[in-house]
């Protein structure tokens, strides 16, 4: 029995994370600190942005004068409705980042950021990430004829007695 609480024991302390530290006030303002150096949330309100323009694109394409001012209407309020509540998304973020970085991880990333390769890093992302995005959709079209292939070989077997 004794055996058995132990392990039980044993497998409860492992199942605590590896960064099960209190959330301090210094720990929370540097958590803030990395937001703002990394803009990750005007990073939502750009996304939230553009996912309204296009939106917004789309359903004017075939509007008229009067559902245009209507869409134009509905995309500005969106922009202003995020852009009013964007504080609500700190304290969540910042308790992911809590649980997934220790104090010491958050300071070593805040002083990457405040670093030239950081600070140059930053900048390059948005174009990285656009350009891997572009590589990616172009490497998986090229998949598409070899996909329908293997599948239409499997469907065509499944048809076999």
């Amino acid at each position: 029995m004794i055996r058995f609480m132990v392990v039980v024991l044993a497998l409860a302390c492992a199942a605590i994370p590896a960064h099960a530290e209190e959330l301090t006030a210094e720990k929370r303002a540097n958590i803030e600190r990395l937001l703002e150096l990394t803009g990750a949330l005007a990073l939502g309100d750009q996304m939230a942005a553009a996912i309204t323009n296009s939106m917004a694109a789309s359903m004017k394409q075939n509007a008229t004068e009067d559902r245009q001012r209507a869409v134009d209407i509905v995309a500005e309020e969106t922009r202003l409705l995020v852009s009013e509540n964007l504080g609500s998304l700190v304290a969540p973020i910042t308790d992911l980042y809590h649980r997934h970085f220790s104090g010491d991880d958050i300071q070593g990333l805040i002083a990457f950021y405040e670093s030239e390769l950081g600070r140059r890093t930053l900048g390059e992302m948005p174009g990285l990430m656009q350009e891997s995005m572009q590589l990616g959709q172009q490497w998986a079209g090229s998949l598409v004829p070899l996909l329908q292939s293997r599948v239409k070989s499997r469907l065509e077997a499944l048809d076999q007695p």
